[in-house]
């Protein structure tokens, strides 16, 4: 599930704070998504440390997700992302 983002959530990375606060926004305004399951997302970056993409790429059980290697890499190179920041929530 890729995720729109407005201009104001298109930041320039500097710390975990602000991912977390971006991604706060998110979850709170994603309602389709099942809160009681194990998420995991990835934050593609430019070389700058821009947010490039938001992506949920697993959505597993209350207690588990399954994510494959080929999964992260895919959606990063496809994106043209530098770094990667893997959040599981």
């Amino acid at each position: 599930m890729n995720i729109e983002l407005t201009s104001d959530q298109k930041i320039k990375v500097m710390n975990s704070s602000m991912v977390f606060k971006v991604m706060k926004q998110i979850l709170m305004r994603e309602n389709e998504i099942e809160r009681d399951q194990e998420h995991v997302w990835i934050v593609c970056l430019a070389a700058n440390n821009k947010i490039l993409n938001i992506e949920l790429i697993s959505l597993g059980a209350i207690d588990e997700t399954i994510i494959k290697p080929m999964q992260v890499f895919r959606i990063a190179i496809l994106k043209r992302a530098v770094k990667l920041i893997i959040i599981l929530s």
